[in-house]
């Protein structure tokens, strides 16, 4: 009996979700063809028209109670109309969540790095960690593939990709990905390819990307804070004083000290955030300009790469490197035509989607991929926060921002450009330890109190047995 009501139980229960919706579509297409091959056997067996009509109706009226509530809903509802894709590439996941285009959020899809991919790259935590040389590097194998493994796990749940008309998203600010020669015709002609790991084989020339929580480039920040008279004057023309994590000092680093070769045979150079617009354009895409303030090289008053900057990233500055003026000058041209054009804002698509994706998961060839930006800067503008207001976010790290019009650049805290607004700034003040300090505590906590690891209750109940912060909010300043 039990399993009889488990059943019932199952065939009455519509989630409103594309599974659902999909349920409804077959109860239909089987019990209407069910229902005219039951009453014609009716009406043949008894030889009557009432039997015929009447077992035809009451099979019709079975179906209409069935699928009538979550009909009405799915109206209201409506999961199957236009559908719309927004990505973040964090430290730890690959998530995607689905909107409708009133924004109301359909669904969410996750592929947690460590779960799939711990053995098969060696990470913890979603990164590789070296103690000694203070590196934090991610492997963008393991990118590409939870791209693909993200897709398949919609897939698995029926996701309609055909009814995707655009997609845009966010990646984690500062990471660098180093193409090769070849990248821009494998991501050409990655069509058929069985998977992206396969199809891009030989288009990178790093297998890893610097993390933000890296701190291998001490001695990039002296030069760089060096050529500039001092960090003020470096955030005067970036927004940020010189930082480990920047990509114009983890840049510095490869060209000069980590891999010279590597650097010379890189093509083109991405941000984690054009990274992944890349891969779903599958051409290279342009580094969005509000992501591009977290470089120390692009000068944000000019509204372009610094001159000088961007020859102390590629490491040839006259002075730090001993280096001509022309071979300066060469240096520097070859690192803005590395790095590309700069996406100033706009609504413009930056193209269709990947013959990869319509090919392999069934998006239409119209679907359409817009400026992907970085993770702090999608925050603002997905609350989104209005002028002075302040948010604060305890995310892998603590993070402060703020939306201005002001720009007063200072060493103590980030100046980027506003992502979608002329004439504004994102201020952005950011200690990297945050999520793991918290996670720290909670689990001595957990061990004193011989309590399960993960568990958050005993934390929360020390914090709410506190004394009253007297409604005081107070933000550390280094």
């Amino acid at each position: 009996m039990e399993q009889i009501a488990a059943q019932i139980n199952e065939l009455l229960e519509f989630p409103i979700d594309f599974e659902g919706q999909k349920k409804v579509d077959r109860i239909i297409f089987f019990f209407v063809p069910a229902a005219a091959i039951l009453s014609v056997l009716a009406g043949f067996v008894t030889q009557s028209l009432l039997s015929l009509l009447v077992t035809f109706g009451l099979t019709v009226f079975v179906t209409l109670v069935l699928v009538l509530p979550p009909w009405a809903q799915y109206r209201q509802n409506p999961v199957h109309s236009d559908l719309f894709l927004g990505f973040d590439l964090s430290t730890q996941q690959l998530k995607v969540i689905v909107t409708d285009a009133a924004l109301n959020a359909q669904n969410t899809y996750a592929v947690g790095f460590d779960d799939h991919f711990k053995e098969k790259y060696g990470i913890e935590k979603g990164v590789l960690t070296d103690d000694t040389a203070g590196e934090i590097l991610s492997p963008v194998k393991m990118w590409l593939e939870a791209v693909d493994t993200v897709f398949t796990i919609m897939k698995k749940d029926n996701f309609p990709f055909e009814k995707v008309k655009g997609m845009s998203g966010s990646g984690m600010q500062h990471g660098s990905v180093y193409w090769s020669e070849d990248a821009s015709k494998l991501l050409e002609n990655l069509g058929n390819a069985s998977s992206l790991v396969e199809g891009l084989d030989g288009a990178l020339t790093m297998e890893t990307s610097p993390n933000w929580q890296d701190h291998s480039t001490g001695q990039e920040i002296k030069d760089f804070e060096k050529i500039a008279h001092g960090p003020d004057h470096l955030a005067e023309r970036t927004g940020s004083r010189a930082h480990y994590r920047f990509t114009g000092l983890q840049i510095r680093k490869l060209a000069v000290r980590k891999a010279p070769d590597a650097y010379k045979k890189t093509s083109r150079i991405s941000l984690v955030s054009s990274f992944l617009a890349t891969v779903l354009l599958g051409k290279i895409a342009p580094i969005e300009h509000a992501d591009a303030c977290g470089m120390n090289i692009f000068n944000i008053k000019e509204n372009r790469y610094d001159e000088e900057l961007t020859a102390v990233a590629a490491g040839v500055h006259q002075e730090l490197d001993c280096v001509s003026k022309d071979e300066s000058a060469k240096g520097v041209k070859e690192l803005e035509k590395k790095l590309g054009p700069i996406d100033d804002i706009t609504y413009e698509a930056l193209g269709t989607i990947s013959p990869y994706f319509t090919n392999k998961y069934g998006f239409s060839k119209d679907a359409r991929v817009y400026s992907f930006t970085g993770d702090n800067l999608a925050t603002i503008i997905s609350l989104p926060v209005e002028q002075n207001d302040v948010l604060v976010s305890l995310g892998t790290s603590t993070t402060v921002l703020l939306v201005t019009e002001s720009f007063n650049p200072s060493s103590q805290y980030h100046l980027f450009k506003h992502p979608t607004m002329k004439n504004a700034y994102m201020g952005m003040i950011c200690y990297c330890n945050g999520a793991l300090a918290r996670e720290n505590v909670r689990n001595a906590v957990n061990k004193k109190y011989d309590l399960e690891k993960e568990s958050w209750d005993k934390f929360d109940e020390i914090l709410d047995a506190s004394e009253d912060f007297d409604n005081k909010l107070g933000i550390y300043f280094p």
